[in-house]
């Protein structure tokens, strides 16, 4: 009787996109990089460059109102700065595998929230600490969301995390504008909060169709590679 010769171990097969998947993420990448581009754009809008703030500059020039000051939060200031993390943290929650372009987006815009080498010298300065903070809140969000924790409802956290992003976006810019008219000065609603208040409503809605495609039905993230091992 000769003894049975068991056949090499297979490599396990790569999960494959259906066409509505590769749709859904060229979509995604797509509307976050309008995101990335929004951030950017004049979130207030004025007469000259001197008046014309973009989300980033605008949440520093908020930080120096003494009105903002007073306030141990920063409050104006994290409104501006939360649509950059959210963004992060979509992305994460999209990801199908933790080691991914979504985490690469996670670190970078994380990098980009750091405050400057300053904060080393002067912890004790609010504005540098909120803005470590936030940075380290977008990591270890965006973390969690690549871990694939949320299992089934990973669609649901995506949505609602888009809809506190539709929340930030608007009271920030309502209320840079109100810090920005106490000063008599001619500004108005930029392009910029408009269009990041409009991509993160896509965002949602993006995930509410993937959802009804079935794209999103999967217990984790990883459902596909585990069932293609079991095959």
């Amino acid at each position: 009787m000769q003894p049975s010769i068991s056949s090499p171990a297979q490599p396990l097969p790569r999960p494959r996109l259906h066409r509505s998947e590769s749709v859904h993420s060229i979509l995604l990448w797509t509307l976050l990089v309008a995101g990335i581009i929004a951030y950017n754009l004049p979130w207030a809008s004025g007469k000259g460059a001197a008046l014309t703030y973009g989300a980033y500059d605008l949440a520093e020039w908020v930080s120096l109102h003494p009105a903002v000051r007073a306030d141990s939060l920063l409050l104006g200031s994290l409104l501006l700065r939360l649509p950059a993390l959210v963004l992060a943290w979509i992305a994460a929650l999209s990801a199908r595998r933790f080691f991914s372009f979504q985490l690469l987006f996670v670190l970078l815009t994380a990098m980009t929230l750091l405050p400057p080498l300053d904060f080393i010298t002067q912890r004790g300065d609010v504005n540098y600490r909120q803005q470590f903070f936030i940075a380290l809140a977008t990591v270890i969000g965006g973390f969690i969301g690549l871990s694939g924790v949320f299992g089934r409802v990973q669609w649901v956290a995506a949505i609602l995390v888009a809809l506190g992003g539709v929340g930030v976006s608007i009271a920030g810019s309502w209320r840079a504008l109100e810090l920005l008219n106490g000063f008599a000065l001619p500004v108005q609603l930029g392009s910029g909060s408009v269009l990041m208040i409009g991509v993160f409503l896509l965002l949602g809605l993006s995930f509410m169709l993937a959802r009804k495609e079935g794209q999103h039905n999967a217990p984790s993230p990883y459902h596909r590679v585990e069932k293609a091992a079991s095959t």
